[in-house]
């Protein structure tokens, strides 16, 4: 729409609240993810490795039913196998 400002923490705070939960705890954590978006607290990273401390981080569990495998990456600064993520 013309005139209307792109507002990020609105955008971010639809996304997590049309995630339909799995299960109560899933359902905590949306709750507690949406309380936190609400109470105006900087969600994107801002400095390198973690400024502010609590920030938005993104991954994604890729699984491939049929053969039962997980792709994990080897992640060089946390020195760990994880899902692959950005921040």
């Amino acid at each position: 729409m013309p005139g209307r400002q792109f507002d990020p923490r609105l955008v971010v705070r639809d996304l997590v609240q049309a995630v339909v939960p799995y299960d109560e705890r899933e359902s905590a954590d949306q709750r507690w993810m949406l309380d936190w978006i609400d109470a105006g607290y900087p969600l994107f990273r801002t400095a390198k490795p973690a400024t502010p401390h609590r920030h938005l981080a993104v991954y994604a569990a890729l699984l491939d039913e049929a053969a039962r495998t997980l792709m994990l990456v080897d992640h060089a600064k946390a020195k760990a196998w994880l899902m692959p993520g950005v921040h």
